[in-house]
This record gives structure tokens, C-alpha cells and sequence, in this order.
């Protein structure tokens, strides 16, 4: 990264009714942690996992 250059990673969640401000953090920080893994500079938006079955 060059001298002064500025990047900026963005998480974002969604909350629902039933979950905790907590959780809803959690699943920011998580969005916000895959954007800084895959090359910073983006906005990621927590998706769930789906479970198979």
C-alpha cells in the first residue's frame, strides 16, 4: 500500500427480532473479517450457512 493511500473494508448484517445486538455484531465482525481475507477494500454482507439435510 502506497504512502497515505486509504482502503476501507466494510461488514454488514442483518438483524432479525429474535437474536441478540451481540450476534448481530458477531456477524458483522465476520463479514467485516472476510473482506480484510479476500484483498480489504470491499463490503461483504454476512450471509448464513445453509445447513443440508
Amino acid at each position: 500500500m502506497a504512502a497515505g493511500e486509504l482502503t476501507v473494508s466494510i461488514g454488514i448484517a442483518q438483524w432479525s427480532l429474535d437474536e441478540t445486538p451481540e450476534s448481530l455484531m458477531e456477524k458483522a465482525d465476520k463479514a467485516l473479517y472476510q473482506s480484510k481475507e479476500t484483498g480489504r477494500n470491499k463490503l461483504t454482507v454476512y450471509r448464513e450457512a445453509k445447513q443440508s439435510g
